[in-house]
Order: C-alpha cells, then sequence, then structure tokens
C-alpha cells in the first residue's frame, strides 16, 4: 500500500515537466516573433505617401525646386553625350547621376525613390527592434521617420532618399552587434553598404559613417574589446575598398577625378573654416562649453553616484 501511496503522492514525472518546458519555450519564442513582426503594411503605405508628396505632386503642380530642376538638367546631359561633373555641377555621388540617365528623370525614378524607402523602413524598424526590443516603440520611429522624410525630401534631396537603405542597413548591423556582442558578423557587409551609400551622397555618409565609428569605439572601448574592434575596423575597410575602387575608376578613367573631388567637398569649403574668424570662434567657445558642462555634470554624478 505504501508503494501505491508514494505513487499517488509524488508529483508530475520529469519527462511531463520537460515536455511542458519545451512547450513553455515554444510559446515564449512564438509570442516574441509575434511581438517582432514587421509592419510591413503600413512601411507600404507610407513609403507610398512620402513619393508622393517628394516627387510627384511637386512635378504635376509645377514646384520643382531648384534641386530638382539641376537633377533633371544632369539626367538629359548625360542622354547627350555629357560626362559627369564636367558637363554639369553636381554634389551627389556616381550612382546617382548613373540613375538619373537610366531612368530619365521618369516615373522609373520615382519607383526607385518607392523602393529605397521600403528598404529603409525595413532596416529602421529592425535596428530599433534590435536596442530596444519593443514593437511599438519601433513602429512609432517609423512614423516619426516618415513624417521626417516627406517634410525634408519635398521636391529634392533625392540621393538621400535612395542611400537610406544602405545606411540603415549598416545600422541594423551595428546595431545587432551592440545588443548581442559576442556575434561580432557582417562588418564586411557594412563597409560594402557604407560605399555604395558614398556614390549616392557622399557627404551624408561621411557624416553618417563617422557617427558609426566613434560608436563602435566607444562600446569596444568600454567593453575592453581592443582586438576586437581593430579588426572590425580593418573589415569596414575591406568591405568599404571592394566597391569604391572598382566605381570611383571610372571618374580617373573620365578625367574628372579632380572635378568630382571639388564639387563634392564644395559645401564643406564654402564655409571657409580656415579664413573665416568668427566660425572658429564660436566652434571653439562652444566646443569648450560642451566640454565644461559634461565635465561639470560627471563631477556632480560622481559626487551623487558613487557606484558610477
Amino acid at each position: 500500500m505504501s508503494v501505491y501511496g508514494r505513487i499517488e503522492d509524488e508529483s508530475t514525472p520529469s519527462w511531463t515537466r520537460s515536455q511542458e518546458g519545451v512547450g513553455r519555450d515554444n510559446q515564449e519564442e512564438f509570442e516574441e516573433s509575434q511581438q517582432a513582426r514587421l509592419p510591413f503594411f503600413r512601411i507600404l503605405i507610407w513609403s507610398t505617401l512620402v513619393v508622393l508628396v517628394s516627387a510627384v505632386v511637386p512635378f504635376f503642380l509645377g514646384l520643382t525646386s531648384l534641386e530638382q530642376a539641376q537633377d533633371f538638367y544632369a539626367a538629359w546631359a548625360m542622354n547627350q553625350g555629357g560626362e559627369i561633373y564636367t558637363a554639369f555641377y553636381g554634389t551627389s555621388g556616381l550612382l546617382y547621376y548613373f540613375l538619373l540617365s537610366i531612368t530619365k528623370g521618369s516615373i522609373l525614378f520615382a519607383v526607385f525613390n518607392w523602393l529605397a524607402l521600403l528598404g529603409a523602413g525595413v532596416f529602421l524598424f529592425r535596428s530599433g527592434y534590435a536596442l530596444t526590443e519593443q514593437h511599438d516603440q519601433s513602429t512609432q520611429a517609423l512614423t516619426v521617420f516618415y513624417l521626417l522624410a516627406g517634410d525634408l525630401s519635398f521636391g529634392g534631396g533625392y540621393a538621400t532618399i535612395l542611400a537610406l537603405p544602405f545606411l540603415f542597413y549598416s545600422l541594423d548591423l551595428v546595431t545587432h552587434y551592440l545588443a548581442e556582442p559576442d556575434s561580432d558578423k557582417g562588418f564586411l557587409r557594412i563597409g560594402m553598404s557604407l560605399s555604395l551609400a558614398f556614390f549616392l551622397v557622399p557627404l551624408t555618409t561621411i557624416l553618417y559613417s563617422l557617427v558609426l565609428f566613434f560608436t563602435l569605439l566607444a562600446f569596444n572601448l568600454v567593453r575592453r574589446y581592443f582586438a576586437r574592434g581593430f579588426y572590425q575596423l580593418l573589415a569596414i575597410g575591406l568591405g568599404f575598398s571592394l566597391l569604391f575602387y572598382p566605381i570611383g575608376y571610372y571618374t580617373v578613367y573620365k578625367g574628372s577625378f579632380g572635378s568630382a573631388i571639388s564639387q563634392i567637398l564644395y559645401p564643406i569649403d564654402s564655409l571657409n573654416f580656415i579664413s573665416n574668424s568668427i566660425l572658429v570662434d564660436n566652434l571653439l567657445f562652444y566646443g569648450l562649453l560642451v566640454i565644461g558642462l559634461g565635465g561639470l555634470s560627471f563631477l556632480f554624478m560622481s559626487l551623487f553616484l558613487p557606484n558610477l
């Protein structure tokens, strides 16, 4: 009788508990996949609205900007046999002008912008979810992004829109590394995507790359990943070079390399950093002010937060 009593008093068998644990894990994975589900329909609607506002409506209403007129002239000049950066003035990248030449400023160009916005939305959502693991917050970030894209690209800014999927793809790879430092893969692809973005919108890509570089540098220094940070930098540089030299060789072959560099860097040269003493003084003043406020903030936090 005592044997039956022990059987009746025994809790759930171990094999049953293991099955319940597996079922619970599968349920959690399913819920997580449901939360991380891509809001593709929202991205599709927003991308269509932004293209209508930024490209289609200005053209039909006759509200084309000077930037649009310059881009359309570049497309016309290239189809007439003109060379990039010699037959016309341009500050955008080589691939952007090739795309203008192929589409000739037609509705096909708006289709490329629409596809670029779709890709940018997908990679931006993935990046936001990798950092926050919050579906609602990542979706709200999409809404803010598309509102800004529609506002800033009204009648222009198409080179930046076309570069966004490549920029956000590199951001997606970086954020996944920040969330899971043990799996540092894809840095070669980061360099390649930044190279493609550079040949669409050079200056924006340079500034964007600097932000990613300092983010990775700070993260690796805090984690003491010195060797890992070094070979990540080498991988990014190699990936960038794999596409930069073959594509950029076109300007060397056509003899427009010098013109391309001077025209792309004109927005920076126009600021006159060296000759404009007032600008230099303001940069020094506000730079030292930011450093000083940062030092005071750190001192205040170290006094009241001894575990910092």
